[in-house]
């Protein structure tokens, strides 16, 4: 086990597999798969540096290149990471959550790494002003917007329930999850308590464990979140999120920034998730009609509860 912490970040045939796959999806991508806007960006004898004749057998060497790292992974070297409810199903909002939170010893999503990273800036930068933080790094309404509803629809789908005016009334809860971070109680499945902006109310998982909105509980300040013009979180200068909701993403709930308590994370520079839907990526591309594509795809949903 010494050796490996020691090696943890090295060079591994899983790494040098997962550049391989992601360059070669770069090479695919219409940038430089016949892209005419860079037509006369040529080296100095004349040659292209964006090719101009598209190649659909780029879109397959990704897929290929991806495949290949696929296969290292089925036979056990990295797998998704999964946290599991006391019910046994899958917890989506711990397992996305963790993910962050763990290194590669306990989590063999990890392919690539760096095992050293400033992550106590990283948590700073993304935390409330009003509670020891920077605060700066804020989220857009154009990335809350992205995030699906609980039932999988983009809230642009009529049948998805979203609902932007008003505020909620009574506490929101899920089902398999241990997620207890929307209240001073800690209740085990409760996820949006009472006046919060219908907005924010009924979104998938990741939504909750990646964004930080107004009024919101944290569980190391034991307060909600003030993100209102005015409020400790809000705008009295620069450092303040100027959407009203930050990004909280690979961040601990536990940290505290006050007191320079923060909790080690490694610097994931490539996971298996990315792979999955590389290779989706590629393959509708080239064969788009391969089972493959929503196999892995929806993997990677299940994992997250969508």
């Amino acid at each position: 086990l010494a050796e490996e912490k020691t090696d943890f970040g090295r060079p591994t045939k899983g790494i040098c597999l997962a550049v391989r796959s992601r360059l070669l999806l770069f090479a695919a991508s219409p940038l430089f798969n016949g892209n005419p806007d860079y037509t006369d960006v040529v080296n100095p004898d004349g040659t292209s540096l964006f090719p101009q004749t598209y190649d659909v057998n780029k879109w397959k060497r990704a897929a290929n290149a991806c495949r290949d790292l696929l296969d290292v992974a089925e036979k056990g070297v990295y797998n998704l990471y999964i946290r599991r409810h006391t019910d046994g199903e899958i917890d989506p909002f711990l397992s996305y959550q963790d993910l962050f939170l763990t290194t590669a010893e306990t989590n063999k999503e990890i392919i690539f790494a760096r095992p050293s990273v400033n992550y106590t800036d990283y948590t700073k930068v993304r935390y409330p002003r009003g509670a020891g933080g920077n605060g700066f790094m804020a989220a857009t309404q154009n990335l809350v917007d992205q995030y699906f509803m609980k039932n999988g629809l983009p809230i642009t789908d009529p049948n998805s329930g979203y609902v932007e005016e008003g505020f909620t009334t009574e506490p929101i809860y899920y089902e398999h999850t241990s997620y207890d971070q929307a209240g001073p109680e800690r209740i085990q499945g409760m996820v949006v308590n009472k006046d919060i902006y219908n907005m924010y109310a009924n979104r998938e998982p990741r939504f909750y464990v990646s964004i930080r909105f107004n009024n919101q509980y944290m569980t190391s300040e034991g307060r909600n979140t003030q993100y209102m013009n005015g409020g400790m979180d809000g705008r009295q200068s620069h450092d303040s999120p100027q959407c009203g909701t930050q990004a909280r993403k690979a961040m601990s709930p536990e940290d505290k920034p006050r007191e320079n308590i923060f909790s080690y994370r490694t610097g994931i520079i490539i996971r298996l998730a990315e792979i999955h839907l590389s290779y989706a990526e590629a393959l509708n591309e080239c064969e788009p009609n391969h089972l493959d594509i929503l196999k892995f795809i929806n993997q990677v949903r299940e994992r997250a509860g969508i």
